[in-house]
């Protein structure tokens, strides 16, 4: 039982770090649409690349 709460948990975390990220992004693009020559959809794709990384 231990290891499936901590498996919900981690997930839960998981999450909530993922949608914490992408607010953060939607965040700054939504004052500019242009950061230093980077659209909306770089930092997704590095943000992606971070989460696949360390999977």
């Amino acid at each position: 039982m231990q290891y499936r709460l901590n498996f919900v948990l981690q997930l839960i975390q998981s999450g909530v770090r993922l949608v914490t990220a992408v607010i953060a992004i939607q965040i700054v693009f939504g004052y500019t649409s242009n950061l230093d020559g980077w659209g909306r959809s770089e930092p997704l794709a590095v943000l992606g690349v971070h989460i696949l990384w360390w999977a």
